[in-house]
């Protein structure tokens, strides 16, 4: 039986890093221009209601459509409960009717509550949509409240109130259309004005004698390049 040398930790072969090479340094002399960015967009509003800031309007308009939808939301329950409980109802109707008419001989409320019937059986049609009209309205609402500092959200619900407003000159209703048309104003302005926030007012430029397609040239994985600047 023979046995190999077995070699010691001395004899094995150290693994050796290969060297990293340190970043080449250019020196760019040069001047920075700073110009005027581009023009910002002028707000519509400057405040809502002439004394207050247009966030608080946006969260005014908010808190507005969250109660819009709470109240479809009890419209929907009252028609379905309604339609649930029509004969328990069409009795509550009868001996009221009859109550209220109770000097009036041969009084009968049998049309009444038909007519009441064919009217809440017409309303069960639009249960849906006024479903949805809440889903909607609670939504934005809830939309509206984030839009103080978030410029998506203040962007959704400014768009959600022009929409609103198109559908307000379809009711040829002057008021309706002077307060949808405002709060769009006071939507878009708010919207405007964190988008103002967030742009820029000037921009820098370099004046030197490298350009990029020089850095891109001498630069590589294994030589990198720090580019320092001299105003």
């Amino acid at each position: 039986m023979s046995y190999e040398k077995i070699e010691s930790e001395e004899e094995r072969p150290s693994m050796v890093e290969p060297p990293t090479a340190s970043p080449q340094i250019i020196q760019v002399t040069g001047t920075v221009v700073e110009t005027p960015a581009a023009a910002k967009p002028k707000m519509l509003l400057k405040k809502f209601f002439f004394c207050m800031e247009l966030a608080t309007g946006v969260k005014f308009y908010g808190i507005l459509d969250i109660i819009s939808g709470m109240c479809a939301f009890v419209a929907a329950l009252f028609l379905l409960t309604a339609r649930v409980s029509e004969h328990a109802f069409d009795k509550s109707i009868a001996k009221g009717l009859e109550t209220l008419h109770y000097n009036e001989t041969g009084y009968d409320s049998g049309p009444e509550i038909q007519d009441l019937n064919k009217n809440l059986n017409e309303a069960m049609w639009f249960l849906p949509f006024v479903f949805i009209l809440g889903c909607i309205m609670t939504y934005m609402g809830t939309v509206a409240l984030r839009a103080e500092k978030d410029l998506k959200c203040a962007a959704y619900y400014s768009s959600f109130k022009f929409f609103y407003f198109i559908y307000a000159l379809f009711t040829f209703n002057f008021m309706h259309i002077l307060l949808s048309g405002y709060a769009f104003l006071v939507c878009r302005s708010h919207c405007l004005d964190l988008a103002t926030n967030l742009l820029p007012t000037t921009t820098s430029t370099l004046l030197g004698n490298i350009t990029k397609a020089t850095i891109e040239e001498q630069s590589s994985v294994n030589n990198p390049i720090v580019v320092t600047v001299d105003k």
